[in-house]
Parts: C-alpha cells; structure tokens; sequence
C-alpha cells in the first residue's frame, strides 16, 4: 500500500460525512420547485378537463361554482375524486375516463384549494334584491321553495350552483350561455317549428327524442310533435324566452337582485 493512501481514504470518509450532515440548499429549492410545478400542472388540468362547464377560475358557468368550501356531492376528497373520475347520474356531470386516479386526485387537489380562496364580497343587497325580483314577475317562469312556474331554471339552490358572473350574464344576456343536461343537450333550448299547415309554435324544449319533439311555450302551454310531421324546426341556440333585464332594470337593481339569487342556497 502507498504510505499516503491512508490519507486519502480518511479524506474521503470525512468528505462523505460531510455530505450527509450539511443541509442542501439545492435540495430544498428544488422541493419548492416541485410543489410550485404541481401545483400548476393540477390547474392546468383543471382548465382541460373542467374548465369548460365550471369556469377556468371555478367560479362556475354551466356546471356549478367550486369555488367554495363545501360541495353538494362531494363532502370529501374520496367523494371528489370519484365524481371527478365517474361524473354524477341524473345530472349534466360527465365522468372523465380518460383520467387514472393520480390525475384526478390532482385535479381534486385543485378543487379544494379554490374552496380555500378569497370569499367574493358582493355589492348588492339581497334584501332588495327580492324586491327587485318579485318586480320583475321572475316567478312566473322561476320556481323558489315550491312557489312559482317552472318555464326556466329552479331557483331555490342557484347560489350554490351558479357563480355571481354566470347569474349576471344569466340576467343581462340570457340565453348567451345556456347549462347542459345529463345527456349534453342545452338546458332551456328554444326551438321554433313549422307544422304541416303552416303553424308556428316557439317553445322551450321539454324533452326530444329520434321521433318526437315537446316544447313549452311563452303562456306555459304544452306541445307534442312528431318530427316526420313538422315541415321545419329551428334550433335557436342562443335566444332565449327570457327577455334581457340589462336596460329594463338600472345598474344598482341588478347588482340587488345577483346578491339575492347568489343568496338562494336551499336553506
């Protein structure tokens, strides 16, 4: 053995040591870098996969807000990632199956830090916003705990469901962004049809298969048709019999009457 490579194998024993005991500050910024990079990856998922009905902030759009801190369906993160992953029966929430339970766990995380965020501190009163809406004879299409005509939406949950920018859109442009149903039709749609003599009726659709079609008109009275009876039918996909409450009502009403629906959450 050469007389000096005893030195050198302590010298290398003590670099080791050295090594394992001193903190690596290279190790702990790249930590922070990982938790920073998932974090945005869970997001961007989100936007994918989400983002479209529930809104890139999850403030909501046609599905409902998530940015909250409890949810209807999900009361914990097993629930979630299994709505996530296998969507909600009998509703317009669709299962992603393309996501492995890694993904959706991701996107879950996501979810439940929105619930974590800011509240939204709305300017209206809801007080008068009722008022403004029993002005406005909303329950002669809006049901609200058992009372009023179901020609558009429910109301009674809407602030669960709805995000404050969905019911403002909603009340000043309805029919721009209309929710889907379970079978990813468009809730509410309008459609006018030409029947055989010549006969127009405009509706909201009620339900429509292969072979027939059932709308609701503006005086809440029923139709049924069979399609290799109608000489036309026409989808209005962005109209609504609802009118637009943006002129009819002043700035300040408006901004009462999305804190009082914002208010409604079934109680």
């Amino acid at each position: 053995m050469f007389p000096w490579s005893r030195t050198v194998i302590w010298a290398m024993i003590l670099s080791g040591l050295y090594c394992i005991s001193t903190p690596r500050s290279g190790f702990a910024q790249s930590a922070n870098e990982q938790l920073v990079e998932d974090s945005d990856r869970s997001k961007r998922m989100f936007i994918a996969s989400c983002g479209r009905c529930h809104g890139i902030e999850g403030k909501g759009g046609t599905g409902p807000r998530l940015d909250r801190p409890i949810l209807q369906y999900a009361p914990d993160d097993e629930a979630l990632v299994r709505i996530i992953r296998s969507g909600i029966g009998g509703t317009g929430m669709p299962g992603n199956w393309f996501l492995d339970e890694s993904n959706a766990r991701m996107i879950a995380s996501h979810v439940r830090s929105l619930g974590r965020g800011k509240t939204v501190t709305l300017s209206g009163s809801p007080e008068k916003g009722k008022a403004v809406f029993e002005k406005g004879d909303c329950r002669t299409c809006h049901i609200i705990q058992g009372k009023g005509i179901s020609l558009g939406p429910e109301l009674t949950k809407i602030g669960l469901r709805r995000g404050p920018e969905f019911l403002r859109k909603a009340v000043q442009h309805p029919g721009l962004d209309l929710p889907l149903d379970r079978r990813g039709f468009k809730e509410f749609l309008v459609i006018r049809v030409v029947t055989e003599d010549g006969r127009e009726v405009r509706g909201v659709r009620i339900n429509e298969d292969t072979f027939t079609l059932q709308l609701l008109d503006v005086d809440k009275q029923h139709h049924s048709f069979r399609k290799h009876e109608l000489r036309a039918v026409h989808k209005e996909g962005n109209e609504s019999l609802m009118p637009s409450y943006e002129d009819a009502f002043s700035p300040e009403d408006i901004n009462d009457l999305i804190a009082y629906l914002a208010s409604l959450r079934g109680e």
